[in-house]
């Protein structure tokens, strides 16, 4: 490997977007050398591809851009992770952006752990709107061991391996190649998985690096387009509980108890979102996804969403589920003031 970090950033459908987020990446002349952006259009029919071509133009050091026929998000992710030269890779989408990518390749430097954390700061579209998240019980530049010391997966500790909130050493990540579902909407779910498997090392940068966008129209996360595409978010989770599966007997201790915990939240969270779909969808594919994750996921009764299911009548299951997280959201709001 030559470089220091590699960023990987699709392109597709975003020339309104684009801009922004390669102008971000930008870093002073010196700092060159050390870094790579991978910028691949996945067949698009606007003109983002053009736009990325007039930053391989200023900066051919830096910006690569590489056409291939369109093959979805995790397509393109598959090609970056096979090609970059980095130790390092970051996963970027382009109608996001990056801020301190300076001090992350500072960071990296002095660094060989197999996971960089960063906070991330959600803002929503077309407003000033926007909140930083930070990494919680994790010492800045500590580098933990994932054997002896795993953070919680309770909270947003789900979200610490995820792109948003990681860089991976590259190695941690290619050794599964190809990682990513393609032609799938949801690629990013094994990442809530497969960095806690490849990885041993972690530690935390105590500044912000990734901006996620929040409410552009037809985004992946929008609640209509989560409910037209729900079989594919269950064909994500699927592909990570099994994924999970076969290594966790391989590990033990502290980073089996997290890989098991996220298991569970992965589980957790596709019932919340089919139960926003129609009456006459929600109750098949619930049997569906509840069966799936008995047979699967051993620790299951520790999922009121799943063990509680067929024990009660529905609505009384609803509501017990509705009151259980509305709780849950309750004592969150009350421990997130204390520590402001």
């Amino acid at each position: 490997m030559k470089k220091l970090l590699s960023v990987i950033v699709p392109a597709y459908k975003v020339e309104k977007y684009i801009q922004e987020c390669l102008e971000s990446l930008l870093v002073p002349d010196s700092l060159h050398p050390k870094y790579e952006v991978y910028v691949i259009n996945d067949g698009t029919p606007d003109s983002s591809a053009e736009i990325a071509r007039t930053f391989q133009t200023r900066y051919p050091s830096v910006f690569k851009v590489i056409d291939k026929e369109n093959g979805g998000h995790g397509s393109v992710w598959n090609m970056g992770l096979s090609m970059c030269e980095g130790k390092y890779v970051l996963f970027l989408d382009s109608d996001d952006h990056v801020e301190n990518l300076d001090r992350l390749i500072s960071f990296l430097d002095t660094s060989d752990a197999d996971l960089v954390m960063t906070d991330k700061v959600v803002f929503i579209d077309g407003t000033t709107s926007s909140k930083t998240i930070k990494i919680a019980g994790v010492a800045p530049g500590k580098v933990y061991s994932l054997d002896q010391e795993a953070w919680s997966y309770r909270g947003n500790g789900i979200f610490n391996a995820h792109f948003q909130s990681c860089v991976y050493k590259t190695d941690v990540l290619r050794r599964f190649g190809p990682l990513f579902i393609e032609k799938s909407y949801y690629d990013d779910i094994i990442l809530f998985v497969a960095p806690l498997i490849g990885g041993t090392t972690y530690t935390y940068t105590d500044f912000a690096l990734y901006h996620y966008r929040e409410g552009r129209a037809g985004q992946t996360m929008d609640s209509a387009v989560i409910r037209k595409n729900m079989k594919m978010q269950l064909r994500q989770r699927e592909y990570a509980v099994f994924f999970a599966g076969d290594y966790l007997p391989q590990i033990s201790g502290p980073r089996k108890a997290l890989v098991e915990g996220v298991v569970r939240r992965i589980c957790k969270t596709l019932c919340d979102y089919i139960y926003k779909l129609p009456s006459s969808e929600e109750i098949p594919m619930l049997e569906e996804w509840i069966s799936f994750v008995k047979e699967n996921v051993s620790s299951w009764k520790k999922v009121p969403e799943i063990s509680l299911y067929g024990e009660m009548p529905f609505a009384l299951y609803r509501l017990a589920i509705k009151t259980k997280n509305a709780c849950v959201r309750f004592f969150q709001k009350i421990a997130h003031n204390q520590c402001i």
